[in-house]
């Protein structure tokens, strides 16, 4: 399963390091009214963990959670056959 591409992950010490001012204020401002819009549109604030593909473990972690994910499937395949 590729997820590689499906969020945008920034290090807070990157943004340190790497912008000033008005760019971190506006990367600041714009990461909140995302958070704001989901809100408004009765979604939850997520929080994730984030796994650097360059280390070893990733593979592992990355078949865990798509065991997860084939488990959640058969939870529900098994509610829809229930009703």
């Amino acid at each position: 399963m590729n997820w590689y591409n499906k969020y945008i992950v920034i290090k807070r010490e990157d943004i340190k390091n790497y912008l000033q001012g008005s760019d971190a204020n506006m990367l600041t401002y714009l990461a909140g009214k995302v958070d704001r819009c989901r809100e408004g549109d009765g979604r939850k604030h997520n929080k994730y963990v984030v796994v650097n593909t360059d280390e070893h473990y990733a593979d592992i972690v990355e078949r865990i959670i798509e065991l997860g994910e084939e488990f959640n499937a058969m939870k529900l395949g098994s509610k829809d056959e229930s009703n």
